[in-house]
């Protein structure tokens, strides 16, 4: 068979198979190309176009690399670009909202996932403030003449500082994860309208990617540090609920702290609510 005999079945064969345009025009060049190569480097043209294999196998390698969306849309062609239009118009009706459907849940899965991320970091924040706290309230109750909420304070803060050190290695374990996640989604997303949706993939997981997060080797002495600051704020926590039979609200309440103009409790307790670290 020779070149362009082989050539135009291939592109005839494209045509029936409904592909896009711009595949059609890619799939025959690159075939052109490869034909050339041998040739140049000695093939006959009728050997170089063997080489090729059956022409249902180039129709099938070219399908592959059509992405999904671009092939429905041209399988939904009727071949006359005027008549596509026209049809196009009539049905925006249909397909404007479906599509604007689809993008927003796209978007909000996406989004979803980088919230959770936040979210996972924000208690490990939170955590570590309420330790910040309670080791102010025990120095502030002290100095007004409560003492035993201040150290009730200080039992609270640091047994969630504790939490906080051992929810840290678990809490970049959840991120490196989400993190892959949100990656992989956002690639099968642009796999659905781009080429290259195999080859993106396998460079992404076979090639060590620099901007992605990795979980860290946590030091063994901050998780023994976590684990004692969590028994010890525990203990103290209890020795002061179990001396005030176990009614914080018994106790000498801290006063109000002047912070911009605001008037803050801290750690304060009343018989009606339960503990309050604001107002």
């Amino acid at each position: 068979m020779k070149k362009e005999e082989y050539l135009e079945g291939l592109r005839t064969a494209l045509r029936a198979a409904k592909l896009p345009s711009f595949a059609i025009a890619e799939g025959v060049e690159f075939y052109t190309e490869a034909i050339d190569d041998r040739m140049e480097d000695g093939a006959s043209e009728e050997d170089a176009v063997a080489q090729m294999g059956p022409l249902e196998d180039a129709l099938a390698a070219v399908s592959a690399e059509v992405p999904p969306v671009p092939r429905r849309i041209a399988h939904l062609s009727t071949g006359s670009h005027v008549l596509d239009i026209v049809l196009a118009v009539i049905a925006c009706p249909v397909w404007i909202p479906c599509t604007l459907a689809c993008v927003g849940v796209i978007a909000s899965i996406y989004l979803a996932l980088w919230l959770l991320v936040a979210t996972v970091w924000m208690l490990v924040t939170a955590a570590f403030l309420t330790g910040a706290v309670g080791v102010f309230a025990s120095f502030w109750g002290i100095a007004n003449g409560a003492p035993a909420m201040g150290f009730l304070g200080l039992g609270i803060g640091l047994a969630a500082s504790g939490i906080a050190l051992l929810a840290v290695p678990l809490a970049a374990c959840a991120t490196s994860a989400l993190v892959k996640l949100a990656e992989r989604f956002a690639r099968w997303v642009a796999g659905l309208f781009m080429k290259g949706r195999k080859e993106a993939r396998d460079a992404g997981e076979g090639s060590p990617d620099s901007t992605r997060l990795r979980t860290p080797s946590w030091p063994r002495q901050l998780l023994v540090i976590g684990l004692a600051a969590l028994g010890a704020g525990t203990l103290l926590a209890l020795m002061v609920l179990a001396s005030c039979g176990f009614d914080p609200t018994s106790l000498p309440q801290l006063p109000q702290v002047s912070l911009f103009g605001m008037q803050l409790d801290i750690f304060e307790f009343r018989r009606d609510s339960v503990m309050v670290i604001s107002r």
